[in-house]
């Protein structure tokens, strides 16, 4: 089977997309000339995400304007289609996607199609938010909370966990 040959632009992306994310106040110097170079012989590359549409461009056009001399390619779609057109391009033998952000990741990973990469950025986020193995790194995160309506339920009968909501009234 094929697997995914992320080139210099992968690495490239990946180091301005954790740029971007993260809050620390240190910044890398940025990829080794090495890495520069072999993106400027790829000229592309193609990032996968389910991310809306203005953030997405947003993020490539900053990229762009870092690194001029490689152009991007984006593909929206939601999550599991997403995993899909990716694993239907390997079996395909047409694997061109460079930098792939998507909440199924671990699918990839668990198919072998993804090789690890240590951004020196990774250091800024809690470990609870990047892969042990340097697969991923959050790029962002949803948190579910619980609310009531103060007026109809007092502050002590509030729930106060998630099974507190299977208790009747």
């Amino acid at each position: 089977m094929r697997r995914f040959r992320f080139g210099s632009g992968f690495i490239i992306i990946a180091i301005l997309a954790l740029g971007i994310a993260r809050s620390a106040p240190a910044q890398s110097l940025g990829p080794p000339a090495t890495i520069i170079e072999a993106a400027n012989r790829e000229g592309q590359v193609v990032f996968y995400t389910p991310l809306n549409i203005t953030d997405s461009q947003a993020l490539l056009q900053r990229f762009e304007r870092k690194y001029p001399f490689i152009k991007t390619e984006l593909l929206r779609m939601s999550a599991e289609p997403l995993l899909n057109r990716i694993l239907t391009e390997d079996r395909a033998g047409r694997s061109i996607v460079d930098v792939i952000n998507n909440n199924v990741i671990n699918a990839l990973k668990r198919a072998k199609l993804l090789a690890p990469y240590r951004s020196p950025e990774q250091q800024a986020y809690p470990s609870a938010f990047t892969d042990p193995e340097g697969y991923w790194v959050s790029l962002n995160s949803n948190y579910y909370v619980l609310g009531y309506n103060s007026k109809l339920v007092s502050a002590k009968d509030a729930p106060v966990d998630w099974t507190d909501l299977l208790q009747p009234n």
